[in-house]
């Protein structure tokens, strides 16, 4: 019984609270619950407020970077850590280096026996070529739909950087994130949360940049590069005390040198979505963007919210997906709620939106929908279910395909495949390194994306 007494003190204390504060729903007109997010955030402030409400949560579920846990962690610290430090009056250093080591790992689930291309339908599978990146190693793999390997680029940290600590326990300093193939054979990629570096056909670095590069880019036509990029810092606008990890949209030279940055933070406080933050977590990993689509002139007749040149975002703590503005800093549209975890979403041709949602599907399964972005319609849905499997707890990624399909990247399962309109699958691709922890048993390697390489992309320089 002394939970829910708590509780209701704790709300009692923080509607009593806020009014006190300069709170109200009727002044903020919003729900109830949302006035009651932002009474919150305004209590967060005082330590004995803070320690209520951890006292209240409990243990934290997923308890930062010890060994056997997934890369995230949840809004709650460590007994010990941030949640002391906080209540002491500061951030230690820990709670730096921990919201820093945000990563993923490069492997997780057991290896099965078959690998490489397991299906291929010819008639009915898409002819395009593909580029992968696989959470064993520093390389990215250009290969035919039979899997045959046509090139391959590989290129380390630690020769990215000399003398720059790479830790062998931080996955993500270990292999490519993302990758982008261009006319010449170069190739663009990120080393998760840390860097991104551009390699020509060779191999050979033409530039490395340690910007704090994560999850996704796009490079425009003038050569210019968008990036997301994080930083860790104290807001004391957003809490006085413990460090948040800021996401920005940093825009590069060719040369990758940063011209100006657009703070994701800034753009919804600055729209009317503000009321978003309301439900971000208290500090640490706020956003999670994990998406960079620039809309382009199909998306223009949709709506003004949807011009050409926005940037689509994901925020994955929040599941939100929403297009900025960049040019005026502010979040101009945005749904909420559609899945529970999301990446990659990209509006297609048709002008709907197709989005990798990791954990929405019926039993913990994942799901790709697409969906209507006005009236929320589900048009298809590709489900994971008990003969399938089909489950990635991180990342995710799908892609529309010229024939129609939709090739899907299912990450921590290491494999990717495509479906037909009718759910079918017509081909499939199963990682073949494997990673092998001492006395475990061999472990698949992640797939971080899977893509489609275009139809009219040149690849001339395969036969130079």
């Amino acid at each position: 019984m002394k939970r829910p007494l708590i509780i209701a003190g704790v709300l009692v204390f923080a509607v009593g609270g806020g009014i006190l504060g300069g709170f109200s729903v009727s002044e903020l007109d919003l729900p109830l619950s949302k006035s009651l997010g932002r009474v919150t955030r305004h209590l967060r402030q005082y330590p004995a407020f803070v320690a209520a409400v951890q006292r209240i949560k409990g243990p934290p579920r997923n308890p930062g970077a010890a060994p056997g846990l997934r890369g995230h962690w949840g809004r709650t610290a460590p007994a010990g850590a941030a949640g002391d430090s906080a209540a002491a009056g500061g951030p230690s250093q820990d709670d730096f280096e921990r919201l820093r080591a945000i990563g993923y790992l490069g492997a997780e689930e057991e290896a099965p026996a078959t690998s490489g291309v397991v299906i291929h339908d010819a008639e009915r599978a898409s002819g395009t070529r593909l580029l992968w990146t696989s959470g064993h190693a520093a390389l990215a793999v250009l290969m035919e739909r039979d899997g045959t390997i046509l090139h391959a680029w590989r290129r380390t940290f630690e020769e990215a950087f000399p003398g720059v600590p790479a830790p062998a326990d931080r996955p993500s300093y270990h292999y490519f994130r993302k990758a982008w193939l261009g006319d010449d054979g170069d190739l663009l990629v990120i080393f998760e949360g840390q860097a991104i570096m551009k390699l020509d056909r060779d191999s050979n670095i033409l530039w490395a940049k340690l910007n704090h590069a994560h999850h996704d880019f796009h490079v425009l036509p003038s050569g210019e590069i968008l990036v997301l990029t994080r930083e860790v810092h104290v807001q004391p606008d957003y809490h006085p005390r413990r460090p948040i990890l800021e996401d920005f949209i940093s825009l590069l030279t060719p040369d990758g040198e940063e011209i100006r940055r657009v703070s994701m933070l800034d753009a919804v406080r600055n729209s009317r979505y503000s009321g978003l933050l309301d439900y971000s977590p208290e500090w640490g990993d706020i956003m999670h963007n994990n998406t960079l689509q620039i809309l382009g002139e199909g998306t223009g007749g949709l709506s003004p919210e949807l011009a050409p040149g926005h940037a689509v975002v994901s925020f994955n703590k929040t599941n939100v997906v929403g297009v900025v503005d960049l040019e005026e800093e502010r979040m101009t549209w945005a749904i909420v709620g559609l899945t529970d975890g999301n990446h990659d979403p990209i509006f297609l041709e048709n002008g709907n939106l197709l989005v990798f949602d990791n954990a929405g599907g019926e039993g913990d399964h994942s799901r790709v929908l697409e969906v209507d972005p006005f009236t929320q319609e589900i048009v298809w849905s590709y489900d994971g279910d008990e003969a399938n499997g089909f489950y990635s707890w991180c990342c995710g990624t799908s892609h529309r395909l010229p024939n129609g399909n939709t090739l899907i990247t299912e990450t921590s399962a290491g494999r990717a495949f495509e479906v037909t309109p009718g759910n079918e699958i017509v081909w499939e691709f199963i990682n073949p390194h494997r990673n092998r922890p001492s006395e475990h048993a061999a472990l698949i390697a992640y797939i971080p994306e899977m893509k489609p390489v275009p139809d009219g992309q040149s690849l001339d320089w395969l036969a130079e």
